[in-house]
C-alpha cells in the first residue's frame, strides 16, 4: 500500500516537472534569435584552414553565439522593470 502510494507521488511529481520545463522551452522559443547570432557559423565558415582550426578546437561556433545571445539576454532582463 505505502510503495503504491509513493509511486504514484513519484508520478505525479514527475508529471509536474515535466510540465514546468515543456513551459520554460515554450517560453525559450519564444524569444527571437538575432539574424546576427544565426550568420555567425556561416561568418566562421569563410575563414581560412589555418585561422579556423584554433576556432573549431574551442567550439567558437557554437560558444559565441552562445555566449552573444546570453548576453543579450541579460541586457534585455536587466531592462525589464518588474524583473531587473
Amino acid at each position: 500500500m505505502m510503495d503504491a502510494i509513493l509511486e504514484a507521488l513519484k508520478r505525479f511529481t514527475d508529471w509536474v516537472l515535466s510540465l514546468f520545463v515543456d513551459f520554460f522551452v515554450y517560453l525559450l522559443d519564444l524569444i527571437p534569435v538575432p539574424s546576427f547570432v544565426e550568420q555567425a557559423k556561416n561568418a566562421i565558415v569563410t575563414f581560412g584552414n589555418y585561422a579556423g582550426y584554433p576556432l573549431y578546437l574551442i567550439a567558437f561556433d557554437i560558444g559565441f553565439p552562445m555566449v552573444v545571445s546570453a548576453l543579450l539576454l541579460k541586457f534585455l532582463i536587466r531592462r525589464l522593470p518588474f524583473v531587473g
